[in-house]
Formats: structure tokens, C-alpha cells, sequence
């Protein structure tokens, strides 16, 4: 989905990026991790802009230690264990704790359990909790995660709202999902900003409850 004539500034809190699917909110946060770069206009992170004055390897060394993005299915070879899976963004900044650092991601979302498996083993919703691990591991500054929610059972779903609540307090938290519920969840338990995309335009909503209709687009 081509995004559409998107002009947005971010600042430490929860973000809640809520329409259907097909809506654009993924290549949007793809674009905000320097994943995906824009035809058109830039991004800027900390006064340094994408592809000008962070190139490519510059981009990719801020996702290992500052911008943690979680995309709809993260791909890893199926004989990784869960723990090396989680911890490799700081065993590759050659961080000597980095498995006691992964193994503690792991049991904030109750999955410590999970160390030793091999990822081939894991069932979706098993690998979605090792995925979000890794993401809160990277993210010490941002946090950008599509779908986060989707295949964890009610226990997990309220472990990741607690942890997104208590991550937003001193980071960018950008939480994408096609749930109306989980949006006002997020914005009534969490004061999150809510922020509604349909066809690769973004506004933020007036309110929910209304097909995803941005404040003044329809």
C-alpha cells in the first residue's frame, strides 16, 4: 500500500496505529525503521535523516541498538536457539551479558521457558513471544511493533500491554494493529494516542467505533 501525503512528528509515548488490513500500516512502520525508503520525503531520527545523513549500515546499526521493530513474521533459521534468537543484536555489539539480558526479555513476557528450544520447534504464538523479546532487547529508544498482539493468548496480551505501558514512559512506543478493541484498550488503560490509517492516509482519530474513519477523510 502506497502511503499518501504522510507528515507526522513522534515523541516518547505509546502510539497506537489502528485500520484494516491493506490499510499502509505496515510499510509505515517499515519506512519509520529505514526498512522501506520513501519515494518521496524523508525521515529524520534524532536530527539525522535516512539515506542522507545515516546510510544503509548506519540504519541497520541504530535497529541493533536503538530502534526495535518487530515485523508481522520474523524469519530465523529453525535450529537458532529461542535465547540466541532474542539476544543477538547485543551479542553482535559483543555485550558479555547478553544471554542473562535475553533470558530477562523472555521472562517479562513469561516465556522463559522457551531459552533452550530450537525456533523450528516453537508454535506461532511461541515465536511471536521470542520476536517481541527481541524487539524489547533492540528497542532502548523505539519501539516499532506490527501486530503485536495477534496469536498470544489473554495472558500474554496482558503481559505486552503492561510492558508497552511501562516501555512508553522513556521511549517512542508505535504499535500497529487492525483490533478497533486493543486500540481503545490502549487508549483508555494507557492514555495512548490513537492514530487511524485507511488507504495509506494517516490522521489521528476522532474517534473509534466508525469503520476506521480518519477525522476528516471520509
Amino acid at each position: 500500500m502506497a502511503l499518501r501525503g504522510i507528515s507526522i512528528r513522534l515523541y516518547n509515548g505509546l502510539y497506537v496505529l489502528v485500520g484494516p488490513n491493506g490499510s499502509g500500516k505496515s510499510t509505515l512502520l517499515r519506512v519509520l525503521a529505514g526498512i522501506t525508503r520513501p519515494d518521496k520525503g524523508e525521515v529524520a531520527y534524532l536530527g539525522r535523516r535516512f539515506w542522507r545523513d545515516c546510510d544503509d549500515s548506519c540504519i541497520a546499526l541504530l535497529r541493533r541498538r536503538e530502534i526495535g521493530y518487530l515485523p508481522q513474521n520474523l524469519l530465523v533459521p529453525p535450529y537458532l536457539r529461542v535465547v540466541d534468537i532474542v539476544g543477538m543484536p547485543l551479542w553482535l555489539d559483543g555485550v558479555g551479558d547478553w544471554r542473562a539480558r535475553a533470558l530477562e526479555a523472555l521472562e517479562t513476557l513469561g516465556a522463559r521457558e522457551l531459552a533452550d528450544k530450537r525456533a523450528g520447534s516453537l508454535s506461532v504464538g511461541q515465536r511471536q513471544k521470542a520476536a517481541i523479546a527481541r524487539a524489547l532487547l533492540a528497542g532502548s529508544r523505539v519501539l516499532l511493533l506490527d501486530e503485536p498482539f495477534s496469536h498470544l493468548d489473554e495472558e500474554g496480551v496482558l503481559a505486552l500491554v503492561n510492558i508497552l505501558i511501562s516501555s512508553s514512559r522513556n521511549r517512542l512506543v508505535v504499535v500497529a494493529t487492525p483490533s478497533e478493541s486493543m486500540a481503545l484498550l490502549l487508549k483508555r488503560g494507557a492514555n495512548a494516542t490513537t492514530l487511524c490509517i485507511r488507504g495509506g492516509r494517516l490522521t489521528e482519530c476522532e474517534e473509534l467505533g466508525s469503520a476506521y474513519a480518519p477525522a476528516g477523510a471520509l
